[in-house]
């Protein structure tokens, strides 16, 4: 060490501060720091501090390697004068010198909760292994904002005969994606396979070019779904386990990288060639409440199954065994589409000023299309009557036993055709005669589904979990909107 004492220079041996080195950390813990150059990949930095001496920072460069950085201040510094090349002794020099080093790096991973090995598959699955699962947790309200997320998905247990894990196919949608009736463009998507049976009219292709938007392909079906459910699934995997005792059959997911947990309880009916479970607890945070499917059967999702044969015979449609009595009424709703084939809506979330709306199809009136044997629409006379008419179509897709259902009362299809200019819900419900020649509605509301089919282990279409991803209702009492529906076959 070289000190300068009564002007002069002397050296002496012992311990100094050198350096100071920062331990391994993530770089989003220095977002509000220069000494990492805040924490930017390649980031680099200067200031002056509160001395007036000059401070810099360069990061992830050939001098400081990958995932670190090293900063430098201006100081005076004693200095032997040979090394400076300036002749002999010592002597003071303004100068950058190194001061600190910051690593980047992971903190200890977190861990989360898995299940505990398993041996054998649960035999009250009785094999079955195949779930099409559809979910919804509601959060508290912000402000005006109602907010939740929903996954519509498909399961595979057990996936490579490795027992006790699963695979999951996922979609997701959030309320956060749904602020308000002026988003819609979020909404509008093309079906990637085109269903052949959907017929677009004049008025509809005017409306498109209204808005922006190109003519629709001969055939095409416009679809008002968030597109995040017409993309690819995200893929996810975990551990589950099984148990049974007095209080029943349960499945426990859970999911890799994460400290969630869903338990879902056996429901299923003896006599069904396919298992229904329902969501009984989970840890998702900060929910309110939360309701979900799982519906299970020995057969993988594949294409979509054709809908006709079910609307051919007349197939009666009831609430599954699996809803949670405790959450949902399930006594048929008073409704003049009367009948007992009528879908179930279990959750539906919206403005906290505006209530959610249970919705009521009656499957016997809708009928094949001829363009695509695989979709079915309402028949004309449904689409013009007053009270309730619908515009409705379902298509299967190309992939993951999936579909989309496209829904919309004939007022709502009489406004956006500018046959009610004064969007009263009266006089729109009035204009609803009108349009039975339209086969699609020409509007970013109404209600707009993804869902999957429910295959037996017979291979047959037995029912259907979906969720609506749509905006809802008149522009007078707009909302976006949530819901979660499950319905099956009686047979």
């Amino acid at each position: 060490m070289i000190r300068q004492e009564g002007g002069r220079f002397s050296a002496s041996n012992g311990w100094a501060f050198n350096n100071l080195t920062y331990a391994a950390s993530p770089r989003g813990l220095w977002t509000t720091n220069p000494l990492a150059a805040y924490g930017k990949v390649g980031g680099a930095a200067t200031w002056t501090g509160t001395d007036g001496r000059t401070w810099r920072t360069e990061c992830d460069t050939p001098l400081t390697g990958n995932g670190g950085c090293r900063s430098f201040i201006v100081a005076s510094v004693i200095v032997a004068s040979v090394i400076e090349a300036s002749g002999s002794g010592y002597r003071w020099v303004t100068k950058e010198i190194f001061n600190s080093m910051v690593r980047f790096g992971s903190t200890a991973p977190p861990s989360y909760p898995t299940a505990p090995p398993m041996t054998q598959a649960p035999s009250f699955l009785q094999g079955r292994t195949h779930f099409r699962l559809g979910l919804i947790v509601t959060q508290a309200n912000v402000g005006t904002q109602a907010k939740g997320h929903a996954r519509l998905s498909n399961i595979e247990l057990d996936p490579g005969g490795k027992v006790g894990t699963f695979r999951e196919n996922y979609w997701t949608y959030s309320m956060d994606m749904a602020a308000g009736e002026y988003d819609f463009g979020q909404f509008r998507a093309t079906l990637a396979n085109l269903p052949s049976g959907c017929v677009t009219s004049s008025r509809e292709t005017a409306d498109r070019a209204s808005i922006g938007l190109p003519p629709l392909p001969p055939g095409a079906c416009d679809v008002r779904a968030a597109r995040t459910f017409l993309g690819a699934p995200t893929v996810r995997t975990g551990t589950y386990h099984a148990s049974s005792g007095a209080t029943g059959n349960r499945i426990q997911l859970f999911f890799e990288g994460s400290s969630v947990t869903e338990t879902y309880l056996d429901a299923s009916d003896p006599g069904r060639a396919y298992s229904e479970l329902r969501l009984s607890a989970h840890t998702h945070p900060g929910a309110i409440n939360s309701i979900g499917f799982l519906f299970g059967s020995t057969t993988a999702p594949t294409v979509g199954q054709s809908l006709a044969p079910l609307v051919q015979q007349l197939a009666e449609w009831l609430p599954p065994r699996s809803v949670n009595p405790a959450h949902v009424n399930q006594a048929l709703f008073p409704s003049p589409a009367g009948g007992a084939d009528k879908s179930l809506w279990v959750q539906s979330l919206g403005s906290s000023a505006l209530p959610g709306h249970p919705q009521y199809f009656r499957f016997r009136q809708y009928v094949p299309t001829q363009g695509n044997p695989g979709c079915i629409a309402t028949e004309p006379a449904v689409r013009s009557r007053i009270d309730y008419g619908w515009h409705s179509y379902l298509c299967p897709l190309g992939s993951d036993g999936k579909m989309a259902w496209h829904h919309m009362v004939s007022p709502l299809v009489a406004e956006r055709h500018g046959l009610c200019t004064d969007a009263s819900s009266y006089a729109c419900k009035q204009a609803g005669t009108q349009t039975a020649d339209y086969t699609m509605p020409a509007r970013a509301g109404g209600h707009v589904n993804q869902t999957l089919q429910v295959i037996d282990d017979d291979g047959r279409l037995v029912g259907m979990v979906g969720l609506e991803t749509s905006l809802y209702s008149l522009k007078a009492t707009s909302q976006s909107q949530l819901s979660l529906i499950a319905v099956v076959a009686s047979r």
